[in-house]
C-alpha cells in the first residue's frame, strides 16, 4: 500500500512539472499573455520598436489597432538606432501619433546623451513626449551598486537639455523595482512603467504601461518575432490631447454647411471611408476618424504636411467638421507654404464623407491638381 501510494506521488509530481514546463514554454512563445488589460478602460493601444523589428510596414501595423508608436532612436553618447530614420519617417504617413526614446547609459554623461538624442530625433505635428529608458541593464542591476547621487544629477542634465529643445516634459520608462528612486527623485515627470507579468502596483502612478513583451503581430520583418505592447492610462480624447499643443479644438454649434470653395467628389481620400463609414456616436469616434484622414492624405501625398485645428459638431442636423491646416513643400525644399485650410464635411449618422472644401491662402491656379 505504501509503495502504491509512493508511485502516486512521484506521477502526480512529474504531472505537475510537465504542466509547468509546458506552461513555461507557452509563455515564452507568447502563446499565453498574461496581461490582458480592459480596452474599455485602457482603449489607446501602441507599441515600442527599434531595429530588433527590421523594416516595418507602418500602414499594416496601424490597422491592427495601434494609436501610437515609441521609436528608439538613440543610446548613450554615441550609438544610433540603424532603423530610427526609415521608421521615424515612415510612420509620420500614417494616423499613429509618434514619439521617440532614449536608452539612458551609466557610462556617458546625461547631457551629451541629450545632445545625441537632439541632433537626430526632428520635431513632428502632435509628437508624443520624449522618453528616457531607465533600467537596469548588464552589470547595472541594482541601484544599491551605484552612486544614486551623481546618477540623478547626470539623468536631470539629460531631462532637462532634451525638454528645452522640444518644449515638452520627456517621460521615464523605468521598472516597478526602480520606480521608487525615479518617484522620488523626478515628482514631475509622467511615468512609462514595464509590467508584463501582471499589473502596476497600485501604488505606481503611470501613464504609459508596457503590458507585453511577447505579442506578435503583422507587419515587420526583423529577426525578433516579437512586439512591445503598450497602453495609454486614459480616453482616446485624453491621448491625443495629452502634452500636444496642436491637438483639436471640440466645439459644438448649430451651423449649416460652412462657406468655401467646395471640390467636386468623388475625392480619393473618401473612398476609404465610403467602405468601412460607421455612425459616430462620441467625441472620440469622430477624433480617430479625424486622425484617420490625416493617414490618407498623407498617402495621396498631395500635401506635405497636415495638422487637425478643430472638430465642429452640429448637433441639429448631426453633421461633423474638421478643419485641418495644409502645407506643401515649396520648389527649393527648404520650408513649408502655407496652403490655407481643408475642411471635410462627414455624416455622423453615416460616418460618411459628404463634402469638402479648401479655405484658400495661394492662387487658385495653384489647388487646380486638388
Amino acid at each position: 500500500m505504501l509503495r502504491k501510494n509512493k508511485r502516486l506521488i512521484l506521477k502526480l509530481i512529474i504531472c505537475l512539472m510537465t504542466g509547468l514546463c509546458i506552461i513555461a514554454v507557452l509563455l515564452c512563445f507568447g502563446v499565453i499573455q498574461i496581461n490582458r488589460p480592459s480596452y474599455e478602460r485602457y482603449p489607446v493601444r501602441g507599441v515600442d520598436v527599434s531595429h530588433y523589428q527590421g523594416e516595418i510596414d507602418w500602414e499594416i501595423l496601424f490597422k491592427q489597432g495601434i494609436k501610437f508608436a515609441y521609436i528608439k532612436a538613440t543610446e548613450g553618447s554615441s550609438h544610433i538606432d540603424e532603423r530610427f530614420t526609415s521608421n521615424w519617417e515612415q510612420a509620420q504617413k500614417t494616423a499613429l501619433r509618434i514619439g521617440a526614446y532614449h536608452f539612458f547609459s551609466m557610462d556617458s554623461p546625461g547631457e551629451k546623451q541629450a545632445e545625441l538624442f537632439c541632433s537626430i530625433v526632428t520635431p513632428v505635428q502632435s509628437m508624443l513626449p520624449p522618453v528616457i529608458d531607465f533600467e537596469p541593464y548588464g552589470r547595472y542591476t541594482s541601484l544599491k551598486d551605484l552612486d544614486t547621487e551623481a546618477l540623478a544629477s547626470e539623468l536631470e542634465q539629460c531631462l532637462a537639455t532634451i525638454q528645452e529643445r522640444y518644449d515638452l516634459t520627456p517621460i521615464i520608462y523605468t521598472t516597478q523595482d526602480w520606480y521608487p528612486f525615479i518617484h522620488e527623485r523626478f515628482p514631475y515627470n509622467d511615468i512609462w512603467i514595464r509590467s508584463v507579468y501582471g499589473k502596476p502596483g497600485n501604488d505606481i502612478g503611470w501613464t504609459f504601461w508596457q503590458y507585453s513583451n511577447r505579442t506578435k503581430l503583422e507587419g515587420y520583418t526583423g529577426t525578433e518575432r516579437y512586439i512591445d505592447m503598450d497602453a495609454f492610462c486614459g480616453s482616446v480624447e485624453e491621448f491625443y490631447n495629452y502634452q500636444n499643443s496642436n491637438a483639436p479644438k471640440i466645439l459644438e454649434v448649430a451651423q449649416s454647411y460652412p462657406a468655401g470653395d467646395s471640390i467636386e467628389f468623388p475625392v480619393d481620400i473618401s473612398l476609404m471611408f465610403t467602405k468601412k463609414s460607421k455612425p459616430i456616436n462620441s467625441n472620440q469616434a469622430a477624433i480617430e476618424l479625424a486622425m484617420e484622414l490625416i493617414g490618407e492624405c498623407h498617402k495621396k501625398g498631395q500635401f506635405s504636411d497636415f495638422t487637425l485645428l478643430a472638430i465642429v459638431h452640429s448637433e441639429h442636423d448631426n453633421m461633423w467638421y474638421f478643419e485641418y491646416s495644409i502645407d506643401q513643400q515649396n520648389e527649393n525644399a527648404e520650408n513649408l507654404v502655407d496652403c490655407g485650410n481643408f475642411n471635410v464635411a462627414v455624416d455622423g449618422s453615416a460616418g460618411s464623407i459628404i463634402r469638402a472644401w479648401i479655405e484658400e491662402k495661394v492662387e487658385k491656379s495653384s489647388m487646380s491638381h486638388y
